[in-house]
């Protein structure tokens, strides 16, 4: 099931859909993967970010993300070369 909301939010956004809560949160954590430490967005609070084991030269990245921006902030750490690997539904 997390994988479908994940691919959910992404399309949902595609769409030109802003979120105001999600499962009644405020904020929301996101992980993404990149092949270099990454520029984060502004509204954003990185929580870790470290290389994976099995390859070194992809890293994965947690942030906290206000639901509302979500919007804003996944377009643009996609623009910056990231991938959208989980959004987090608690």
């Amino acid at each position: 099931r997390y994988q479908v909301f994940t691919d959910m939010i992404r399309r949902l956004i595609d769409k030109g859909v802003s979120f105001v809560e999600i499962g009644g949160n405020d904020e929301i954590m996101v992980t993404v993967l990149s092949t270099d430490a990454i520029a984060i967005p502004e509204g954003m609070r990185i929580l870790f970010s470290y290389p994976l084991p099995a390859d070194p030269s992809t890293r994965r990245t947690g942030m906290v993300v206000a639901v509302r921006k979500l919007h804003l902030v996944l377009p643009s750490l996609i623009k910056a070369g990231a991938r959208l690997e989980h959004v987090y539904d608690y």
